[in-house]
């Protein structure tokens, strides 16, 4: 599940004409300063909506070649009172503070995710990541796309230690926005993963960021996550009669006892099958794995340890298989 950047990313002045603008006399509008990114002695103004942003002009220019092309004739504006370039940008105010607040540093980048007021960690990786992309702010990208690596792993193992609680299953939905946004494949099965655990409502509802907008699975995405839903729970009954085989080892020194501890097991966790459900979420509360590590106690050493080797083997295959059913 190795990354794949599929194309080079147009340019952000390439994406849309009026994207990102030099002063217009015509998108006068009520702006006011943002409270935090407003630097007296700044030598750029960037203006988001109602917001506007008087920061150095130096760190954007050596670090995205999108605002060096368009700072390289800077144009004075007469409402900033003094010469002062003035930028007319699409992004949101709340996206915008959290890109510019990377550059607090000055020619060292430094993205800084721990949650803050109420700002999540994933409000402020996910802007950094659209705003990265779009103004082609390489590095700092790239430390935004290894926080969302390290929260969603591309190898079994890796997922079967995760313990992180953001981002949420929820925002899992963004994530595959992010990874289709920047071509960072190995981040769609995990994301794909954690959306397979919501209901239907949160599947159609999506979620709304920061900024009031709301994100939804694509059509394509949405089909593709309840027919993984219905093969996962497929193979996870498949996975379930395999590791609770009622076949006792050799050298099991109470045979019976083991059989029919692994017979009342089997009855129960096909009793409790839940959608989305399964062993591939170890940490999540009521997962079949967990009832058999809490009814499977009576067995021998030898049986247990014979289950513990199905429910691996299992377990690593069906991570091989996550591809095929993803439609990836």
């Amino acid at each position: 599940m190795s990354d794949t950047r599929l194309k080079k990313r147009p340019r952000a002045d390439e994406e849309g004409k009026d994207s990102n603008s030099l002063p217009s006399s015509s998108r006068a509008v009520a702006a006011r300063r943002d409270e935090e990114c407003w630097y007296e002695d700044g030598n750029l103004v960037l203006a988001a909506r109602d917001v506007e942003f008087r920061v150095y002009m130096g760190p954007l220019v050596k670090h995205s070649p999108v605002f060096k092309d368009m700072l390289s004739l800077p144009q004075p504006d007469a409402r900033t009172g003094n010469t002062v370039p003035r930028v007319d940008v699409t992004d949101s105010p709340e996206d915008l503070r959290h890109f510019l607040r990377c550059f607090a540093l000055g020619n060292e980048l430094y993205l800084n995710a721990t949650p803050s007021g109420t700002s999540t960690a994933f409000d402020k990786v996910s802007a950094v990541v659209r705003l990265c992309h779009k103004y082609e702010v390489e590095d700092l990208l790239q430390q935004a796309l290894r926080w969302l690596k390290a929260r969603y792993p591309s190898s079994a193992d890796g997922w079967h230690l995760r313990l992180c609680h953001e981002p949420t299953p929820l925002q899992s939905i963004g994530v595959v926005h992010l990874a289709r946004l920047t071509h960072t494949s190995s981040l769609l099965i995990p994301a794909f993963l954690d959306c397979c655990t919501l209901t239907m409502q949160e599947l159609k509802e999506g979620f709304e960021r920061e900024d009031g907008q709301r994100e939804c699975l694509s059509e394509e995405d949405f089909l593709r996550v309840l027919n993984a839903r219905t093969e996962l729970m497929r193979a996870d009954a498949q996975a379930a009669i395999h590791i609770l085989r009622p076949e006792t080892q050799p050298y099991c020194p109470t045979k019976a006892e083991c059989t029919n501890s692994l017979l009342q097991t089997l009855k129960a966790v096909a009793a409790a099958t839940n959608p989305g459900r399964t062993r591939l979420r170890p940490h999540m509360s009521e997962t079949w794995w967990e009832r058999i590590e809490n009814d499977l106690y009576t067995l021998c050493d030898s049986c247990s340890d014979d289950v513990d080797q199905r429910q691996q083997e299992m377990r690593l295959a069906l991570w091989d298989r996550l591809p095929s059913i993803f439609g990836l």
